[in-house]
């Protein structure tokens, strides 16, 4: 290798060590300029802005910027896979139960405005549009109620408190009547029986329901 390869060498060292951020800081680096030109007069050339609000210029982004953008990216997409709702879709949740949760997903966010708009109120900013926000999102909850009176009338929820009483009803029953007609070993087979038959029933019977 010849020595006047030597020097190339060493640049490509140093290069490879200059890391990207020093690489990223030399793009907004400002470098100095020239003395101002002349007109033909020999006065310094005058350069006048145009009327009207200038021209936003805005800063070079970073390496370091870029990297921080791409997590809050990937953050985004990890929490947005993770919503309730956005579950609640993917797994083709009936629509009872989806109404029910984006009802619960418009009232925490309801919620969110009630607290912003009080926040507001101690530091004696205006609340008018919080509030109005609010009422809106108070409205929608009371059309996903309505909705949901709707469903109720054709959609049996048989997670629901009332219709988990009407089961226990059943079972009682079932049981009054093989205590009059069963011995103890028979009832208690029977029971054991049944209590495996019906183990997830809720989920047998949406099945059966769809």
């Amino acid at each position: 290798m010849s020595s006047s390869e030597k020097p190339d060498e060493l640049e490509d060292v140093v290069d490879t060590l200059t890391s990207e951020a020093d690489r990223a800081d030399n793009l907004i680096r400002m470098l100095p300029v020239h003395a101002a030109p002349k007109n033909a007069d020999r006065q310094p050339l005058k350069m006048e802005r145009r009327a009207g609000r200038p021209r936003k210029v805005e800063r070079a982004a970073t390496v370091k910027d870029l990297e921080y953008h791409a997590a809050t990216v990937e953050a985004k997409a990890a929490f947005i896979d993770e919503d309730a709702v956005v579950q609640a879709t993917i797994k083709n949740t009936d629509p009872l139960s989806m109404l029910k949760l984006i009802k619960t997903a418009v009232a925490r966010e309801s919620a969110a405005l009630h607290f912003q708009r009080i926040e507001n109120e101690k530091h004696g900013r205006d609340t008018a549009q919080i509030s109005t926000r609010r009422i809106d999102s108070l409205k929608k909850i009371a059309d996903i109620e309505l909705e949901l009176k709707k469903l109720g009338a054709d959609v049996i929820d048989v997670h629901s408190d009332k219709f988990q009483l009407v089961f226990k009803f059943w079972i009682e029953t079932i049981r009054e009547i093989a205590s009059e007609t069963m011995t103890s070993e028979q009832i208690d087979l029977f029971f054991n029986r049944l209590s495996t038959a019906m183990e997830g029933w809720e989920e047998k019977v949406e099945e059966v329901l769809r």
